[in-house]
């Protein structure tokens, strides 16, 4: 569902607050002692998840919310292109794009693209991954229904918003929401499993 969100952000043309994370290894900071510098402590976590350890361009190591992970690399804004695009190939096809820019998109050996990559004067300037991709109708349905709902809170002025994404349960039906609340009114995605294994997604415009 996080690519209903993006079309959220876009149309609102704003950016989401940060949604908690959980804690990264090495504890909540404090008294690091031997254990090592806060960089060295999330290159250990990185090394732990399986991400290959590139390094941004300020030669520091990026933060959750400045990453973007594709597969097991780990890439973020300024990196150089040749590394790069030497990491995405050991586990996926990388072929330019068709078009002017310096632009690569990266697929699955089965043949689905995966992500597109840009980079300008030598260096990474875009990143975008795809997590959810249909032809289907219903799927059109809901895109088309998001879109004229943050349309309609961007002409309305409410583009201060927050996101936030949370579990929850009903008897023995679990769920998952995601809100995104601009002032009085907000956005909700909602999808409910019941332990049947029937499935409901439902869009909401909530005034609370």
């Amino acid at each position: 569902m996080r690519w209903l969100v993006g079309m959220a952000i876009a149309a609102l043309g704003i950016a989401p607050a940060a949604i908690a994370q959980p804690p990264t290894a090495g504890g909540c900071g404090k008294g690091l002692g031997r254990r090592g510098s806060e960089p060295q402590l999330r290159q250990r976590a990185a090394q732990n998840q399986g991400l290959q350890p590139l390094k941004p361009a300020d030669g520091s190591l990026a933060t959750a919310s400045s990453r973007l992970e594709v597969g097991s690399v780990a890439l973020t804004l300024g990196m150089p292109e040749k590394p790069v695009l030497a990491a995405l190939e050991r586990s996926y096809r990388v072929e330019r794009a068709r078009g002017a820019g310096d632009d690569w998109t990266v697929t699955e050996r089965s043949g689905e693209m995966i992500a597109v990559v840009s980079f300008g004067n030598g260096k990474l300037d875009r990143a975008a991954k795809t997590w959810y991709a249909s032809s289907g109708p219903e799927a059109a349905a809901l895109a088309d229904r998001l879109y004229a709902l943050a349309s309609g809170f961007a002409g309305d002025g409410e583009t201060q918003c927050t996101l936030g994404a949370k579990p929850y349960r009903i008897g023995t039906a679990v769920g998952n929401i995601l809100t995104l609340a601009c002032g009085s009114k907000s956005i909700q995605l909602n999808r409910l499993r019941t332990a049947g294994g029937r499935v409901s997604t439902t869009l909401r415009e909530v005034l609370q």
